[in-house]
């Protein structure tokens, strides 16, 4: 491994469209604290609740913090992970209506490949 002169490093990680829940990240950020020899990770994770600024009952996603450090705490990662899967859940309820196979026959032929799998 190549010696890194940052003593911090920042990572956001977004998800994509899918479905994701707080935590689905773990492995890449486990993964990024090994190669950067970081063995102490922060006994809490903070946790914020991402609110519309003009409706704060409006939930818009979660953001997950990590700190990880190495040995000495000469070096270290904070991992950022944003979940934003809530904010489809209801759209994505109404297009999976159709889970049952009995209207695949107006499926255009990819959704319908997919919608097997």
């Amino acid at each position: 491994m190549v010696k890194d002169p940052a003593r911090l490093v920042k990572v956001l990680m977004v998800h994509g469209v899918g479905n994701h829940i707080p935590g689905y990240s773990t492995q890449l950020m486990e993964n990024l604290s090994n190669e950067m020899v970081l063995s102490h990770i922060a006994r809490s994770t903070k946790y914020i609740a991402l609110t519309d600024p003009n409706d704060n009952t409006e939930r818009l996603g979660n953001l997950r913090i990590n700190r990880l450090t190495n040995e000495d705490n000469s070096h270290e990662l904070l991992f950022y992970e944003l979940t934003w899967s809530e904010i489809t859940a209801d759209q994505k309820a109404l297009l999976s209506y159709d889970n049952s196979g009995e209207y695949s026959f107006r499926r255009a032929s990819v959704n319908n490949v997919f919608k097997k799998i």
